[in-house]
């Protein structure tokens, strides 16, 4: 197959396909779900791709009557058009002046902006083999960083209706997240799910991944949450637990059920082990009460996008 013309399936586009359909009553609690058994499959394509990788997409929404969707191995940000993916802007990593693409995993909305995020987590730097001077004058973040660790993901891009881009330093505002439920300095949260609420005029955070010790992508996997953390300035930082944590899952993306007054959140979780692969779909309002317990969709998918339309 030729990888400039690869079809992928879309992570954030199927979860349009699955009509899922949550009611909610206050005093039966009566929940259902109600998924679609064969849904039509669609495929989108585009020639952009690193290394033969691409349409890896990370999430889904609507800014100024645009469907989005970034791409977590280009750094582009798409808009989905019919069949169409159509490439608006892209974000490149770190502090906007590194080559490579930013790893986008997450987008919010706030004050006409776009939010665009990645996992927030630092990882030792095996790609750059330049000495550290020379990386300093061509502007290798990356590798210019103490002991060769990699920052560029704690990063945040945002990004205006006209599509200019301005880079955030998040660092501080992760670690404080980091603190604030008490994971050390040498630990680290991965970041999939975050959102501002211009109703509760707050951020929330539903974390992917977490540990107390540095990031070891072999022991990832099962390191999953039940975690939510929000922050009405991101200096203050509140946490709930959600349910029971099981460590196999962990949120891939979540938003608000309109007319709920952002009261009320729908959430993906994902399993990523081995060869195994699953999505879940879960209930639960601010104050971490389950209203609708984790809830496997069909198929060996791995959803990342939610979005009411």
């Amino acid at each position: 197959m030729d990888p400039l013309n690869m079809n992928c399936l879309s992570s954030p586009i199927l979860i349009e396909i699955h009509k899922l359909v949550t009611s909610y009553g206050e005093q039966s609690s009566e929940k259902c779900l109600n998924q679609i058994d064969s849904p039509e499959k669609h495929s989108r394509s585009r020639s952009l791709n690193i290394k033969g990788r691409a349409m890896e997409l990370s999430d889904l929404t609507v800014f100024h009557n645009r469907i989005l969707t970034p791409d977590d191995k280009t750094g582009m940000i798409s808009e989905i058009r019919g069949d169409q993916i159509i490439p608006w802007v892209f974000l490149n990593s770190g502090p906007g002046n590194t080559t490579e693409g930013f790893k986008c995993e997450w987008m919010t909305i706030k004050d006409d902006l776009l939010y665009v995020g990645s996992n927030g987590i630092v990882s030792a730097n095996n790609k750059c083999k330049m000495p550290l001077f020379y990386c300093s004058i061509l502007g290798c973040f990356k590798a210019a960083t103490k002991h060769g660790l990699d920052r560029n993901n704690m990063w945040v891009k945002t990004v205006t209706p006209k599509g200019e881009v301005t880079h955030r330093n998040w660092t501080d505002i992760y670690n404080k997240i980091k603190a604030s439920v008490g994971i050390s300095e040498a630990g680290y949260i991965k970041h999939e799910a975050v959102q501002w609420s211009a109703k509760q005029r707050r951020w929330f955070f539903l974390p992917r991944k977490a540990a107390n010790t540095p990031y070891n992508r072999a022991e990832d996997d099962m390191k999953g949450t039940n975690l939510l953390i929000s922050s009405p300035d991101l200096v203050h930082f509140e946490f709930k637990t959600v349910g029971e944590r099981n460590p196999e899952r962990g949120y891939s993306a979540f938003t608000f059920i309109p007319d709920t007054n952002d009261e009320l959140i729908v959430a993906l979780k994902t399993k990523e082990i081995g060869d195994s692969t699953a999505t879940f779909i879960t209930v639960f309002n601010i104050n971490g009460k389950v209203i609708l317990e984790d809830t496997e969709l069909k198929g060996d998918y791995k959803f990342e996008g939610v979005y009411f339309i």
